[in-house]
């Protein structure tokens, strides 16, 4: 199976240290199920959650955010 493009970025990401990940979903329930399952990702830290727009903002500028979902 090809690699995406991308995939070498992000396992030269994951060897600098984790990948910081800023995960937004509106449904509560929902956003915890998910950031657990991302977290369980080798290489990935869910640095941060948020249930909408302004709460992704303010966590970017909280955290070092390297990819938001």
């Amino acid at each position: 199976m090809r690699e995406p493009p991308h995939a070498a970025t992000i396992r030269a990401m994951a060897d600098a240290g984790a990948i910081n990940v800023l995960y937004v979903e509106d449904d509560p329930v929902l956003r915890a199920i998910l950031a657990d399952m991302v977290e369980g990702v080798a290489g990935v830290h869910v640095a941060a959650t948020a249930g909408g727009d302004e709460e992704a903002i303010a966590a970017i500028a909280a955290h070092r955010i390297d990819v938001a979902l």
